[in-house]
């Protein structure tokens, strides 16, 4: 018996689809949580992705991961219509090149 590759894709969408149903995600490496949404991936086929189109390592599925914590994403609250004021901290302006440390005794 064999497996088409399309068909084989279609299995890796639907567990990801699966995983995802009801959860929010977060990218692997990162600290935001993520509204999830569906995008198109390859040809026809739709994947969870976060809502605020953030990338996701080159689009690899496993980079995603799902998770059951509160949306933190600023992007994907604006998204779905949150107001500014939802009890998440300021966004503070980082400067562009940060002044020098002075050099330490042990130095």
């Amino acid at each position: 018996m064999t497996t088409s590759a399309g068909e084989l894709l279609a299995t890796v969408v639907a567990r990801a689809v699966a995983d995802f149903a009801g959860h929010n995600a977060y990218v692997r490496g990162g600290s935001a949580v993520h509204a999830v949404a569906t995008v198109r991936w390859l040809g026809e086929l739709e994947v969870p992705a976060p809502l605020c189109h953030v990338g996701v390592s080159g689009g690899e599925l496993a980079a995603l991961r799902p998770t059951t914590a509160s949306v933190t994403c600023r992007r994907c609250l604006r998204r779905r219509g949150a107001d500014e004021t939802t009890g998440l901290a300021p966004t503070e302006q980082l400067t562009l090149f940060p002044a020098a440390r002075a050099p330490s005794a042990a130095s």
